[in-house]
């Protein structure tokens, strides 16, 4: 039994140092959270996510009609779309769709931006002081008296942009 114990304890050993040496080392998965189709639920999310990063997986096709801003993104969040919309409601005051504060790094895939105001200001539809990916996307129909879409760009590296749509009417 004895010597059982300790064969299976060197196993484990080279197969740890194997993993190691070969750069498999398991690491834990990146956090991923799901948001049900609510306005409240995303700005809650992005909220949450700004603690520690963290992956948006929005709900397919949503439109998230929001009344209020978005939290500013403070650091590194990617939202899956899934073709959702981010758009804010006709009735709702004048206000910009999302913001990337400086240290913020936001990748956006498969979604649309739209109807953003930040009139007197840069980037209706999404201001960018940070780092900004947009893939898939699009941003229109959102307005400000500097790059009505998306403005500021003010961070290293400027905003990329992959097979994604950016025209403002």
């Amino acid at each position: 039994m004895k010597l059982r114990k300790t064969a299976i304890r060197a196993l484990a050993t080279v197969a740890g140092t194997t993993l190691v040496a070969t750069g498999m080392a398991v690491t834990p998965a990146a956090a991923q959270t799901f948001v049900p189709c609510s306005p409240g639920a995303l700005a809650g999310a992005i909220t949450a996510a700004n603690a520690s990063g963290d992956t948006l997986i929005l709900a397919p096709g949503c439109v998230y009609a929001l009344t209020a801003p978005l939290p500013s993104i403070q650091n590194t969040i990617n939202i899956l779309g899934n073709g959702a919309t981010l758009t804010r409601s006709g009735a709702a005051p004048a206000f910009r769709i999302l913001k990337v504060d400086a240290v913020g790094k936001l990748s956006l895939h498969l979604t649309t931006i739209s109807n953003g105001d930040a009139s007197g200001d840069f980037g209706g539809g999404i201001r960018n002081d940070g780092t900004l990916n947009v893939v898939h996307s699009v941003i229109r129909n959102n307005r400000a008296d500097f790059s009505g879409g998306i403005g500021g760009n003010t961070g290293p590296p400027p905003a990329s942009f992959r097979a994604s749509s950016r025209a403002t009417p």
